[in-house]
């Protein structure tokens, strides 16, 4: 969030050597944000129905007169700092699928309201720092696009299901909580995996192959609909610069945004951005690939699974890795030991700092004239989602094709 503040300041000011105090927007960012957020998210999952106490484990016997330990704790305290600040890791194995965290389908929405409360408020919080709200809508009806047609493409792909001894034995509500179903399912999975939060409340190694490539896909667009609470804006903002600079091509005018005009030095860090990931993800799922492991069993998944966990690891925090077990060690030490040092967030974030401290300080503002490209118009809300997907394509439709396809068929 801090780094998504500077960067709105670098986009928004002109003539200025400042793009604010890292530690003052710290302190802000936790005692005016995800403490009182906590604190009112917290109370409403208390009263309907989260455990939230200072129990040890206890030995209970159930109806059918078995022994079993029921562990308690502060369940709905964890819980709400977990959806809002995108950490991602339930108190419980089960994460949100455990009736102690997630008990009925209320809370279910009131979690995916959680997951989604940050990055969409951010949004506005766009348009209000650059002075113009127009902008904000823009980039929220854009991230608004991207999520619908994840979500209907999510439930479609487990509710339609072919064949008729897939629905007989039933086949899409494997791995689903019967809580929630499998629309509650697909909705809270679409928002974990788009807002990069890593909660899950369902298998999400269950879920048809087209809904596993939905699921990945989210995450391969780089955290841009709406994206994490840290890194959805400024995300979808090196997105929208890229945009820019292809309409500005189509328009044959030198491509401005807020007034702010995009040379070749920032169009190479941009590039730089948006091959980070790409590099880091496909590379530690070749080499995981490439290492001896796994049995036969599980030869025919093995590219999907490492394409998965590959995804998983450098973008979404806590979220269930069912893929990296049962042989498949290697993954976890090719792609899991190497995150803290790998480009899903470190590299491109510092490409953002660099672009805030070298290339959009200090420009002088531009000025509107009947040429420039209108950046708060419904052509400039596709341009934006359609470039999002287009690139996203290019980079991860080849190992898309070849994981989530070759499973299906072989399926």
């Amino acid at each position: 969030m801090c780094v998504a503040t500077a960067l709105i300041r670098g986009l928004s000011q002109y003539r200025s050597e400042q793009i604010g105090n890292f530690w003052v927007n710290l302190v802000r960012t936790v005692l005016r944000i995800l403490v009182p957020l906590s604190m009112v998210v917290t109370l409403i999952l208390l009263a309907l129905g989260v455990v939230n106490n200072f129990h040890a484990a206890q030995d209970i016997t159930t109806i059918a007169g078995r022994h079993q330990t029921i562990l308690g704790g502060p369940v709905a305290t964890w819980e709400s700092i977990k959806l809002i600040s995108g950490d991602g890791g339930g108190a419980f194995n089960a994460n949100s699928a455990h009736p102690f965290e997630n008990p009925t389908p209320l809370t279910n929405v009131v979690e995916i309201v959680a997951m989604l409360l940050i990055p969409v408020a951010f949004i506005r919080t766009f348009g209000v720092m650059v002075g113009d709200k127009k902008q904000g809508w823009v980039l929220f009806a854009a991230a608004a696009i991207l999520f619908v047609i994840g979500t209907a493409a999510l439930a479609a792909s487990d509710v339609v299901a072919n064949g008729t001894v897939i629905h007989a034995v039933g086949a899409p509500t494997e791995g689903t909580e019967i809580r929630f179903g499998v629309p509650g399912s697909a909705v809270f999975g679409q928002a974990a995996t788009a807002s990069a939060d890593g909660a899950a409340n369902s298998a999400y190694d269950s879920y048809t192959s087209a809904g596993g490539a939905v699921l990945m896909l989210n995450v391969m667009l780089g955290e841009v609909a709406p994206g994490g609470p840290d890194s959805g804006l400024y995300g979808l903002l090196m997105m929208t610069l890229l945009a820019v600079f292809l309409g500005g091509l189509m328009i044959e005018r030198t491509p401005e945004y807020l007034k702010q005009r995009l040379r070749s030095r920032h169009m190479t860090l941009i590039s730089i951005y948006i091959l980070t990931l790409p590099a880091a993800v496909l590379t530690g799922a070749a080499v995981a690939m490439a290492l001896p492991g796994g049995t036969r069993r599980h030869a025919q998944h093995r590219a999907p699974r490492a394409l998965r966990s590959a995804v998983r690891i450098h973008q979404c925090r806590g979220q269930q890795r069912q893929c990296l077990r049962r042989n498949f060690r290697q993954h976890y030490v090719v792609q899991h030991r190497a995150r803290p040092r790998d480009g899903g967030r470190t590299v491109p974030a510092d490409h953002r700092r660099a672009r805030d401290r070298r290339n959009l300080r200090g420009q002088r503002a531009g000025v509107i004239t009947a040429g420039t490209l209108r950046t708060h118009s419904p052509t400039f809300v596709f341009l934006i989602a359609g470039a999002t997907l287009v690139i996203v394509g290019l980079e991860y439709l080849p190992a898309l094709a070849f994981g989530p396809a070759v499973d299906a068929l072989v399926r």
